[in-house]
């Protein structure tokens, strides 16, 4: 019940609940990610996912961009952890400054949407 919910928490994927139900079935021993941002945005479903569920399945787990791989870095817990916590604050961060900036544009009435469908 818990991972359940920590997957639609998480991501509502179907390639990542397939890929959950594939390793629960013993078809898979390593996990090949870009960069650990393509894997989760939520600091604490990437440490529960990354830090304990494939530690405990023995899931090798690999971020090619980020340099991290479950073997082979010696500090591999910290740096996900600080990855996956600097993540979500450069997301949250993002978000605001995109809000504020539209904010702005609409108080100083300048145009906010695209071309309608037809012109008059």
């Amino acid at each position: 019940m818990l991972m359940m919910v920590k997957v639609v928490l998480f991501m509502i994927d179907h390639g990542f609940t397939k890929m959950i139900d594939d390793i629960e079935a013993g078809h898979v021993n390593l996990v090949v990610v870009k960069d650990l941002s393509r894997f989760g945005r939520v600091a604490s479903g990437i440490d529960d996912y990354i830090l304990e569920y494939f530690k405990m399945k023995r899931i090798r787990f690999i971020a090619v961009g980020d340099n991290l791989d479950s073997v082979a870095s010696a500090n591999f817990e910290d740096d996900v952890s600080f990855r996956a916590f600097f993540n979500e604050w450069f997301l949250r961060d993002c978000s605001k400054k995109t809000k504020l900036g539209k904010h702005n544009k609409a108080k100083e009435g300048k145009v906010m949407s695209t071309y309608p469908k037809y012109r008059i």
